[in-house]
């Protein structure tokens, strides 16, 4: 059994499960969904420029999951996979931290999940988005959710197998 979930957002390549507002908003931010560039057309299913990078590619016993939305969760199975494997806690990593990150976070928080962002696990274009976007999971004395450092959670781990 894998513990591990790849997400990646991407759509299928006649662009079906691409939302109305995304196509747009995207349109007006100059990114167009589906333009062809140097990497392939951009948020394809299937495209070079879609691919994990060769450092951090999955293993094959490892879950990949396409996700039409900023959140892993809108249209994927995510949810009742995670059920599937009786998962309640989730370590959420990854980019953009103020984008997809924040957006599965939250939406995993809201499912039920118990959940830990890894601030330096995460990163943004920019690093006023990415401590902003940590700032929302902290607010209000941790009523979003929880965050730390990923040594934090080394040391726990490390501290409770001695116990």
């Amino acid at each position: 059994m894998s513990n591990e979930f790849y997400t990646k957002e991407s759509h299928l390549p006649d662009l079906s499960d691409l939302s109305t507002s995304k196509k747009l908003r995207y349109e007006i931010a100059g990114s167009p969904v589906g333009a062809v560039g140097k990497m392939g057309r951009y948020l394809v299913q299937g495209e070079w420029g879609s691919e994990v990078i060769d450092e951090l590619q999955p293993l094959d016993s490892e879950i990949q999951i396409n996700k039409p939305a900023h959140s892993a969760f809108v249209n994927t199975d995510l949810e009742s996979t995670l059920h599937a494997y009786e998962i309640a806690y989730l370590l959420i990593t990854g980019v953009t931290t103020e984008c997809c990150v924040l957006g599965t976070y939250r939406h995993a928080s809201d499912l039920g999940f118990f959940c830990l962002l890894l601030e330096d696990c995460c990163a943004a274009f920019d690093n006023n988005e990415h401590e902003a976007a940590i700032a929302v999971v902290k607010a209000e004395n941790g009523v979003v959710g929880w965050v730390a450092h990923s040594s934090q959670l080394f040391q726990a781990c490390e501290t409770s197998l001695q116990i």
